[in-house]
C-alpha cells in the first residue's frame, strides 16, 4: 500500500507489492522514528472540512499538523500532512498480544510485556504478515503485521515465529512464542502505529 511504501522509501528501505513486502533488512530507525507518512495533495473541489471528513480527523487536528496554512485557506496543489486519527484508535478493540500482569509503558511509546519463554503471543487483529524473522536489527526475531485502516503492529524479541511473510492472520491467532532474542530477559516488545504515527499505549483498548 502507498503509505507503507512511503515509510520504506523514507528510511532507505526497499520494498514493493500490495502489502509492501520487504526484500531487504529493515533499518532500526523504522521503529524509533515517529513520523506521519501520508501526504495529501489538495484538489480543486477540496475544503478543509471535506479532507478532514475523508480521513476521519477533525479540522483542528488537520490545521495543527499544517501550521503553514494561512487564514484556514487551501489551494489546489497544496500538500497537507495527514495526522493519525485518534478516533480510529479509540474505536478499535484489540486482542491483548500477551496475557500477563507484568508489563510497562515506555516514554517512547512501547509496551514491554514480561513472562516465561515459550508462552504464546497473539495477533492483536486480523491482517497480513509484512515481515517475520531477524530483519530489524536490535529487536531479535520479530514480526510486523499490517491491519485494516493503515494500522501496523510490531512484536519483538521472539523465541519462535509461527508465521511467515505474506501469511494472512486472524485476530487472536498465536503467531509466536515469547523469547529474549537481543534482549536481557524474556519479553515481548510491542508497538502499534497508525499511518506510521506511534500510538500512545494508553489509547489502545485491549479486550
Amino acid at each position: 500500500m502507498k503509505y507503507l511504501f512511503f515509510i520504506i522509501v523514507s528510511l532507505s528501505i526497499s520494498g514493493c507489492g500490495t502489502f509492501g513486502y520487504i526484500s531487504s533488512p529493515l533499518n532500526k530507525n523504522f521503529l524509533s522514528e515517529d513520523s506521519s507518512d501520508h501526504i495529501y495533495v489538495v484538489k480543486q473541489s477540496d475544503s478543509l472540512w471535506s479532507i478532514a471528513k475523508k480521513y476521519d480527523i477533525s479540522v483542528s487536528d488537520l490545521l495543527s499538523s499544517n501550521r503553514n496554512i494561512q487564514s484556514n485557506t487551501i489551494f489546489p496543489g497544496d500538500r497537507l500532512l495527514i495526522p493519525a486519527s485518534s478516533k480510529k484508535v479509540s474505536q478499535n478493540f484489540w486482542k491483548t498480544p500477551f496475557k500477563t500482569d507484568s508489563f510497562k509503558y515506555t516514554a517512547d511509546k512501547w509496551i514491554i510485556f514480561y513472562g516465561a519463554e515459550g508462552e504464546p503471543i497473539h495477533a492483536i487483529n486480523g491482517g497480513k504478515v509484512i515481515t517475520a524473522g531477524s530483519n530489524i536489527p536490535g529487536y531479535g526475531n520479530s514480526i510486523l503485521l499490517e491491519h485494516e485502516d493503515k494500522f501496523l503492529s510490531f512484536y519483538g524479541h521472539l523465541m519462535q515465529i509461527l508465521v511467515k511473510e505474506g501469511d494472512s492472520v486472524s485476530k487472536g491467532q498465536v503467531i509466536a512464542l515469547l523469547g529474549k532474542t537481543e534482549a536481557s530477559s524474556p519479553m515481548l516488545r510491542f508497538q502499534l502505529r497508525h499511518r506510521n504515527k506511534l500510538i500512545d499505549p494508553s489509547e489502545i483498548n485491549f479486550d
